[in-house]
């Protein structure tokens, strides 16, 4: 599950003014600093330019503090705090082209804990719009981070540096956890998890902007006070959190959570607050992992069918019981949903709702199977195709864009059977898996390598079961077992004539 960030609109009002704004970040666990530098420019083909004296009005970072504001003559005391929005007033002059004008600003407030020993901290910077914005967060501890649209960070030591247009939303992940070559973890200790991270990578193609990915591993007490306590985990902003219950379905949801995490570089454009493609693109890579880990008997329990039946499964022979796995989405939903003509998918996002949720990974899903396995693509061909250039706000438009590139009503036919027959092709398609060759952070492209996954036949399968019905493992060797007996009794009783 991903969530997203809240957009922050900051308004920076001037007179006749352009210019560049750098920004000087220091975020600690106790407090933080900030130190923004605004030069200013006035128009030289306008009468009144130069000008001796500045008006300006800025919009601080939530729960800062003025400590102390200059420009190029000194000191100015002439500033009124008003909320957040500061009004500030440059010292008189001789007339000048250009000003600059430097904010020191103090947020005396502690840094929100994610999980013990990892910690985060948001700002909403300010810029002069349409022109440069640029600067730096140094945290010690820094892991990750995460900045709005129209920029791409570069992370080094323990700075996040960037560069964008006017304003922008920054935040920053820091703290000492147990490291993995790609994971950074809190509440458990490292895990061997490559795989799931070179696979995440191999079939996006994607790479991001840091090093590692903190997850924090929560009790489930504590996490359902924190996270909605339908899911597994969640992405927000560079960081994970994961349920510590998950068992075998670790790797499958961490699979899921790194897919968000790699499309949040890519995705930056969709504003509409719409996640099929993000679920869906997630849930695939999940179900890869998942059928990994069972065909090399690394699990018991195999991937679900989507839109499709239930499955039988036995992680230990040794008894006489089994286990039913139920299929992702139901089927006659899906034929109901385009039978009716319903287009609820293009506004869908789990957070809202509650009644198509479960519907909607496993539409969300299929749309990205069905490419795969229908129109002979692959997810990682995808993503150079649907950038617009620019931030998408309207459902529809971003419904537009993926059309043009995806099918967007998989299965859709008035006949029954094709309907049928399509969705047992998405179902027994032969995906294959790839992985990353030593993905490095920041790489546009990757080495990719297949991996040859062995075929595990399932004994409880939902086509070809020996359970039918209600039949107990030890009917079954009470039945082979009279079976046998009555050979035996044919052998005696020829032998005998003979």
């Amino acid at each position: 599950m991903k969530k997203f960030l809240p957009v922050i609109l900051l308004i920076l009002a001037s007179t006749m003014v352009s210019g560049q704004v750098y920004h000087e970040v220091n975020a600690g666990t106790e407090n933080a600093t900030v130190n923004t530098t605004v030069v200013l420019e006035c128009d030289p083909e306008t009468p009144s330019c130069p000008v001796n004296s500045w008006k300006l009005e800025w919009t601080m970072p939530e729960n800062a503090e003025v400590n102390r504001i200059h420009d190029t003559l000194g000191e100015i005391t002439d500033y009124t705090v008003t909320g957040k929005n500061v009004e500030i007033r440059t010292n008189s002059g001789q007339r000048r082209q250009s000003e600059t004008v430097e904010i020191s600003m103090v947020i005396e407030k502690n840094a929100k804990e994610i999980h013990r020993g990892l910690h985060k901290r948001e700002f909403s910077l300010a810029g002069l719009k349409g022109s440069q914005s640029s600067g730096y967060v140094k945290s010690p501890g820094l892991i990750s981070g995460w900045i709005g649209y129209g920029s791409k960070p570069v992370f080094y030591d323990s700075n996040m540096s960037f560069a964008t247009q006017g304003s922008t939303a920054v935040r920053v992940n820091f703290g000492e956890g147990n490291k993995s070559k790609y994971y950074e973890y809190f509440g458990i200790p490292a895990r061997n998890s490559e795989s799931v991270y070179e696979i995440s990578v191999g079939m996006t193609g994607l790479v991001q902007d840091f090093q590692r990915f903190p997850v924090a591993v929560m009790a489930p007490e504590e996490y359902n006070q924190s996270v909605v306590g339908w899911s597994s985990g969640e992405y927000i902003g560079g960081s994970f959190r994961m349920r510590k219950d998950l068992g075998e379905r670790f790797k499958p949801v961490l699979a899921h959570e790194t897919v968000h995490g790699l499309n949040d570089r890519v995705l930056k454009w969709d504003s509409t607050s719409t996640s099929w493609f993000d679920e869906g693109s997630a849930k695939y890579v999940e179900f890869l992992v998942q059928r990994k880990l069972y065909n090399n008997g690394e699990t018991d329990r195999p991937p679900a069918e989507l839109f499709g039946k239930e499955k039988r499964y036995d992680p230990d022979e040794s008894d006489d019981t089994y286990y039913t796995l139920p299929p992702e989405g139901d089927r006659e939903k899906l034929w109901s949903y385009y039978e009716n003509d319903r287009e609820f998918m293009k506004y869908w996002n789990p957070m809202e709702s509650s009644e198509n949720r479960d519907f909607g990974y496993a539409y969300s899903e299929l749309m990205v199977r069905n490419y795969v396995a229908r129109m002979n693509g692959s997810l990682r061909e995808i993503y150079p195709k649907i950038d617009p250039g620019r931030q998408v706000k309207s459902p529809e438009e971003k419904w537009r864009i993926f059309s043009q590139e995806l099918d967007t009503t998989p299965c859709k036919y008035e006949d029954r059977q094709r309907f049928e027959s399509c969705l047992q092709e998405i179902n027994n398609h032969d995906y294959k898996i790839l992985r990353a060759q030593n993905p490095q952070s920041g790489q546009d492209q990757v080495k990719l390598q297949p991996i040859k996954v062995p075929n595990r036949t399932e004994e409880f399968s939902s086509q070809n079961s020996l359970m039918q019905g209600n039949i107990s493992r030890q009917e079954i060797r009470s039945g082979i077992e009279k079976i046998l007996d009555n050979l035996n009794r044919i052998l005696n009783s020829l032998l005998e004539k003979l």
